[in-house]
């Protein structure tokens, strides 16, 4: 079996566009083509001010979730993730309507 391995520097070059563009681009080298469409925007709710009381002033979001237990990845390694990313710092874990 022949494997072909596409990689890509995680680091866009500058005016490059949204990364997730950037990082498909590797497997256009395999002839699939890689969209070239607006992403969505991110909708961020907003929280009512007791909600908001709750957060510090800077803090790591995370969204763990999937809406398919079996693709998650283990929920150690993003507790890893958090503390090597913003160790000391508080977190957010973030819950998608399919995550509960």
């Amino acid at each position: 079996m022949i494997e072909r391995i596409a990689q890509r520097d995680p680091a866009p070059p500058e005016g490059t566009g949204h990364v997730s563009f950037w990082l498909a681009g590797a497997v256009s080298e395999w002839g699939l083509p890689v969209p070239e469409a607006d992403l969505p925007a991110l909708v961020v709710p907003d929280l009512a001010a007791d909600e908001r009381a709750h957060l510090p002033g800077a803090f790591l979001a995370l969204h763990p979730g999937s809406g398919s237990t079996r693709k998650n990845w283990p929920a150690e390694r993003f507790a890893g993730l958090a503390d090597t990313l913003a160790p000391g710092t508080a977190y957010a874990l973030v819950e998608g309507p399919a995550d509960a």
